[in-house]
């Protein structure tokens, strides 16, 4: 299997705050919050001011689930404050709209848990302060869990009572009570996701077996709550964190998301994927071209008719909702058959039934059918067969169906001939890369997928616009306008150093983009900035390209590696990857290889873009957009899933030592290698006004728009 490894695109840049547009929080949400006491007014005012949704409230006697729905509610957030009889008998438990509850006693009520109160739920004695978080992965307690569990303070003070429940088997607990009392090991934060199986059939009439939508248990107790305290102050910035992840999951019209990375589990719900196929089964690589959005991608091989089942995504939807698929895919499949012989994405019954059918055709279009029709099969679009990553959607709403590639409407004369809402409460079957034939797994995928999502929307234009934009920009971002965060991965950054440490400066003339800040080093304090939360981030054999602006007028040795400005190192600090300037004002590269720098005299002072451009292990390097030379790792790529201390500003050797001296600003990593056109498009659109008059005099802006006169080809 060949692969070409770069789009050939002029890279479109959009503003970075676009970039970093998450859809499922992209509008301003309808809360529906029940509470009878004043002491969730932080909360409400929490949701309201900070986040930006609409608050409805009413007390527990005034809500229910109809008023709800006819207020137009987004998310339910039931208050421990409302008595469990008000929570009882107004059809909470058929909700289709997410619920967060703190209410411990109506978990029961809503078939959530058994009936015994302090056994299957209860509140705990009001001196509590850490919960702890269990070591699953989730977009709940994202930045918290690990490979072990972990007590976390969630109140400021061991003053606090905490919501407890034990649910069904479908649900994931995420955080439990540890402590001697006979409750201990009960869940203090548990999820059911739509289509779980409930504990039972509640007393509540309809009875409900099954979630309907997203339905999280939480910690937040009012027992022991004073009228004067405020349960939002009450909680530490962890606590606080926590609430407002459980909101964003809550509200995220992601059903499912297969992102990978490592493996088939779905990091959005419940849904793992299993791998099938001969050769091994269906696959996750790392290798270069082989991956776009992250780090890993999903690999089948046809001749071995791999492909992965996901047949738990089953109740995720049903038969009316509105609904989309979005994914990235890359093949030269062109074999001559039918147009439905070759599916990215399928759904069916339980004996193979066609429900909901993607794919490519022979020509490198889309084909699609949601139904059981075969006249509802169409395809449009030629050409995406071509070996190069491709970003797809498919949005149905029962009347409209987009269907758009790389950000692109195709066959809107063919698609919108197609009505009707797919079959959805008879799938049982769903999966990746084949489609069913019966019993039997037929019409495989050849070729990569990622990042497949399924929601429970239909995506818009500008929604599809935004996830093309994130899937095209860097992975992670450090601004450095007010801090050492990274913007887009989460990744925090921890000044070292004496004199005060690494600082961020605001400073006239020692920052470049806008924003307003830059990261400032001073080599004589030893001045660094930790990012070890890259730690599993890249893969080895994955491509990676930075672009940064640096500012030094540091030429000291005493070898050329001597001035670092970005590193890698394993746990022992061995060598992974170095970059930084050498002792000729140069640029300096270490992937795996031998000490090399090329260039000069960029240690003169002046702000200067430097892209590095890293085809697994040969990297391209750029500066104020002109080739400057390519530095091949010798002994192969970087072994970047070793790596596990990233810093700025020093490598490690045996201690921190090579620090650099002076500015960095705007540092972006990608996951894919950017073209001479798009970092040209970087290096444009970051350079300050005054600047880009300077370029217009020098005549360089033809260069920018034309694209760079040298870029290495890989071999086909």
């Amino acid at each position: 299997m060949t692969t070409k490894t770069r789009l050939t695109i002029v890279l479109v840049l959009v503003p970075i705050a676009a970039l970093l547009l998450l859809v499922p929080s992209a509008d301003p949400a309808t809360v529906y919050f029940i509470s009878s006491k004043a002491t969730d007014d932080g909360l409400k005012t929490h949701l309201s001011a900070d986040l930006g949704h609409t608050v409805v409230a009413r007390t527990g006697s005034t809500g229910s689930y109809a008023d709800a729905v006819a207020e137009g509610a987004d998310l339910i957030i039931i208050s421990g404050s409302i008595s469990s009889g008000h929570a009882s008998g107004r059809s909470y438990h058929t909700s289709r709209i997410p619920i967060i509850n703190f209410e411990p006693f109506s978990f029961d009520d809503f078939g959530w848990t058994g009936t015994s109160a302090g056994t299957n739920f209860g509140d705990s004695a009001d001196d509590k302060q850490s919960i702890q978080i269990e070591p699953v992965a989730h977009p709940v307690t994202r930045g918290f869990s690990g490979s072990s569990p972990v007590s976390l303070p969630v109140y400021d003070t061991a003053d606090g009572a905490f919501s407890y429940g034990n649910p069904a088997a479908a649900a994931e607990v995420l955080a439990t009570y540890q402590g001697p009392e006979a409750y201990s090991g009960s869940g203090t934060i548990f999820v059911y996701e739509r289509g779980d199986a409930l504990h039972h059939a509640t007393g509540d009439n309809p009875a409900v077996s099954n979630a309907r939508s997203r339905y999280l248990g939480v910690f937040l107790s009012d027992f022991g709550v004073t009228a004067s305290q405020d349960i939002y102050d009450e909680m530490n910035a962890n606590g606080q964190q926590l609430f407002d992840q459980m909101v964003g999951h809550a509200l995220d019209p992601r059903r499912a998301r297969w992102d990978f990375e490592d493996d088939f589990t779905d990091s959005v719900g419940d849904n793992d994927g299993t791998p099938q196929g001969g050769g091994g089964g269906a696959s996750i690589t790392h290798a270069s071209g082989e991956s776009f959005v992250g780090k890993g991608a999903l690999k089948l091989v046809r001749s071995n008719v791999q492909y992965v089942t996901a047949d738990g995504t089953a109740g995720e939807l049903d038969t009316g909702d509105e609904m989309s698929v979005s994914l990235w895919f890359n093949t030269q499949f062109a074999d001559p058959g039918g147009i439905n012989s070759h599916q990215l994405f399928s759904a069916h019954t339980s004996t193979g039934g066609n429900l909901f059918r993607l794919g490519t055709t022979p020509a490198g279009g889309i084909f699609l059918n949601p139904s059981t029709s075969a006249s509802t099969e169409k395809s449009a679009g030629s050409g995406y067969n071509d070996g190069q990553w491709h970003f797809l959607t498919v949005s149905l709403d029962g009347t409209n169906v987009l269907v758009t590639v790389d950000s692109n409407q195709i066959g809107s004369g063919v698609f919108n001939n197609i009505s009707g809402h797919p079959q959805w409460t008879n799938a049982t079957k769903f999966s990746i890369g084949q489609e069913w034939d019966g019993g039997s797994p037929t019409d495989p995928f050849n070729g990569f997928v990622d990042d497949v999502q399924l929601w429970g929307t239909s995506l818009s234009q500008s929604n599809v616009d935004a996830l093309y934009a994130q899937g095209l920009g860097p992975r992670f971002h450090w601004t450095f306008d007010n801090d050492f965060d990274d913007s887009i991965g989460g990744v925090e950054g921890t000044p070292h150093g004496g004199g005060g440490g690494a600082s961020i400066t605001n400073a006239p003339g020692e920052w470049i983009v806008d924003g307003g800040g830059a990261l400032k080093l001073v080599r004589s304090n030893s001045q660094y900035v930790a990012v070890d939360g890259l730690a599993d981030q890249l893969a080895t054999g994955n491509d990676v390209t930075m672009t940064m602006w640096f500012n030094t007028d540091y030429t000291g040795g005493p070898g050329p590696q001597s001035h670092q400005l970005f590193s890698a190192h394993d746990a022992s600090h061995g060598n992974i990857f170095r970059l930084g300037t050498s002792t000729t004002g140069g640029i300096f590269l270490n992937a795996g290889g031998a000490d090399t720098s090329v260039g000069s005299g960029y240690a003169d002072g002046q702000w200067h873009f430097l892209s590095l451009v890293m085809d697994a292990n040969v990297g391209d390097i750029w500066v104020d957009g002109k080739y400057v030379g390519t530095i091949s790792a010798s002994s192969g790529n970087p072994l970047w899933s070793t790596a596990s201390l990233f810093s700025f500003g020093q490598e490690w050797d045996g201690n921190a030592s090579d620090f650099f001296d002076g500015l960095i600003d705007d540092f972006r990593l990608y996951g894919r290698l950017l073209s001479s056109q798009e970092i040209g498009a970087i290096y444009s659109a970051t350079i300050p006004e005054p600047s880009t008059m300077a370029l217009l005099g020098m005549g360089l802006l033809g260069l920018l728009a034309g694209g760079f006169s040298r870029r290495r080809q890989r071999a086909e």
